[in-house]
């Protein structure tokens, strides 16, 4: 909120594209090596490091293509399809914690949703004012709906 309200937009994107090529990177790095082992494929370091590193540097730049200044439409398909496989690997990380651990961060999040959310002066509904009287976007990573008819 903070960050936001002071213009700190770089180090908020900072924040933002390190946290997902890292998650794509060493989570996704962490998948891929089960599912080789599972398979007993043999793949040897470097070449798995460089798969690693391009499929995280292309899901970064997907997921951040407008706010890189690569374009205004981004691949879409690829896009959502980077952004469900953070979901899948947030998840899948959850399942390597022990069960109380798990339990508890879920607990913590829902109390910190509720609050921000409910409460009248929380910081969901600061940032949204701020936004507001900015006339600013709000930073981050939204899944967008525009595109979804019910």
């Amino acid at each position: 909120m903070l960050l936001y309200k002071f213009r700190c937009y770089l180090l908020i994107y900072a924040w933002l594209f390190m946290s997902v090529g890292t998650l794509l990177l060493l989570f996704g790095g962490f998948v891929a090596n089960q599912i080789l082992q599972l398979l007993a494929i043999p793949i040897d370091a470097p070449s798995a490091y460089l798969i690693m590193y391009n499929f995280a540097g292309v899901g970064t730049l997907l997921i951040f293509w407008t706010e890189l200044g690569c374009g205004t439409n981004p691949p879409r398909t690829l896009q959502q399809a980077y952004l469900v496989l953070i979901s899948a690997l947030l998840a899948w990380s959850a399942t390597k914690l022990p069960e109380w651990s798990t339990w508890g961060v879920l607990a913590a999040v829902s109390m910190w949703d509720l609050v921000a959310v409910l409460t009248p002066r929380g910081p969901l509904k600061l940032l949204v004012e701020e936004s507001e009287r900015r006339n600013e976007p709000i930073p981050g990573l939204v899944y967008e709906g525009a595109d979804i008819k019910l």
